[in-house]
C-alpha cells in the first residue's frame, strides 16, 4: 500500500509542518512507512527535521531503554531559499526557474515506492528501527505545499496547479485568525477553478482571541463547500521571533539519530510537543483516513462540520 496527500494552507505559518509532524506518527502507529516530501524550503532542514524528531519521540516512548539510532521515516526536498519568498521569486532572483517536470517526477517516484528498501538498509545496525521496519504494512508519501494555493511557482504556474498535477487527495490547513473564512474560501474557489478541490480544511486554533473554533468550522463547510476534517484546540505553535537556525547543522537531511532534546531550538521543541498532543488527542483522524485510506487510529471520527473532529 502507498497512500498519499498534499498538505496545503491559505497561507504560510498555519501550521502545515506540526500537522504533518502529527500525521507521520499516526503513520507509525499504523505500521505505515511515512515518507515526507517537501519541494520548496525556506528554513534550511528545520522543518523537516520537526516531522523526523516527531517520530524518534514515538519511538522513544515505544521501546523504553533501547534508544534510537535512526529515523523510521524518509525527508526529502529539492528547492531551499533564504528567505520566506514564492518559488518564483526565489528562482527568479537565481535567473532559473523551477522545473515543475521534476517536483511531479519526485512526487511519481516516491508514490511508486522503493524508499522502504533504502530505510531497511539504514537500519541494518538499528535495533529499534528494524523491530519497527519488521512490522510495515505499506507506505505513504506527505507532501507539504508552500504558501497559500496561489503561491506561484513559476509565472503562469501555482500552488493549486502542483496539487492538481500530483493527483494527490489535498487537505489545508487554516487558523482561526481573523480573515480566515475569506481566506478559505478563496483557497476552495482557486483550487477548484484550477482542476484541485480540497478533500477538507483543518483549522489550527493559533489566536486565542480569533474566532471560535466550531462556528469557524460551521461557517467554511457551509460557505467553501468543504468538509472540516479537524479542529485543533490549543495545539497551535506560532512562530518564534526571527531566525530559529538549523538543528541539523551539517547533518544529512534524514539524520536525525543522536539529537538530544536539549539542543533543539525552542521552535522545534514547541512543533514536537503539539505533534505529540495532537496525535494523542486523535483530532486529526478524519485527516488520517484520508492518508491511510481506512479507519483512523481510533476507528471514527469524532462530531464535527462536515464530519469531522472539534478538540
Amino acid at each position: 500500500m502507498v497512500g498519499s496527500l498534499f498538505v496545503a494552507g491559505t497561507e504560510s505559518g498555519v501550521g502545515k509542518t506540526v500537522v504533518i509532524a502529527a500525521l507521520a506518527r499516526i503513520a507509525v502507529d499504523s505500521c505505515v512507512l511515512p515518507v515526507v516530501y517537501k519541494p520548496f524550503r525556506t528554513d534550511d532542514n528545520e522543518d523537516m527535521s520537526t516531522p523526523m524528531v516527531a517520530i524518534q519521540d514515538l519511538m522513544r516512548g515505544r521501546i523504553k531503554g533501547r534508544g534510537m539510532t535512526m529515523v523510521p521515516m524518509h525527508c526529502e526536498g529539492d528547492y531551499d531559499f533564504n528567505s520566506p519568498i514564492s518559488p518564483y521569486t526565489g528562482m527568479r532572483r537565481q535567473g532559473e526557474g523551477v522545473d515543475v517536470g521534476d517536483v511531479l517526477g519526485s512526487i511519481s517516484r516516491l508514490r511508486r515506492g522503493g524508499v522502504r528498501r533504502e530505510i531497511e538498509d539504514a537500519a541494518e545496525s538499528a535495533g529499534a528501527g528494524r523491530m519497527f521496519i519488521e512490522t510495515l504494512r505499506g507506505e505513504v508519501v506527505i507532501v507539504e505545499g508552500y504558501g497559500g494555493a496561489m503561491t506561484p511557482i513559476r509565472r503562469d504556474y501555482f500552488m493549486a496547479d502542483l496539487i492538481r498535477d500530483a493527483a494527490m487527495p489535498a487537505v489545508v490547513v487554516t487558523t482561526n485568525r481573523i480573515g480566515a473564512l475569506g481566506l478559505a474560501v478563496m483557497t476552495a474557489m482557486s483550487c477548484r477553478e484550477l482542476g484541485a478541490p480540497p478533500a477538507g480544511f483543518v483549522v489550527n486554533c493559533t489566536d486565542p482571541g480569533g474566532h471560535d473554533p466550531g462556528r469557524l468550522a460551521e461557517d467554511i463547510a457551509e460557505v467553501a463547500g468543504v468538509p472540516v476534517l479537524a479542529v485543533l484546540g490549543a495545539h497551535g505553535t506560532p512562530a518564534p521571533a526571527g531566525r530559529k537556525g538549523s538543528m541539523f547543522g551539517s547533518r544529512p537531511l534524514n539524520d536525525a539519530s543522536g539529537i538530544r532534546h536539549k539542543d533543539m531550538p525552542e521552535g522545534t521543541k514547541r512543533s514536537v510537543a503539539a505533534a505529540r498532543a495532537i496525535h494523542e488527542s486523535g483530532a486529526l483522524d478524519g485527516v488520517a483516513r484520508v492518508l491511510l485510506g481506512g479507519p483512523g487510529r481510533r476507528g471514527q471520527a469524532r462530531g464535527g462540520a462536515g464530519g469531522g473532529s472539534r478538540a
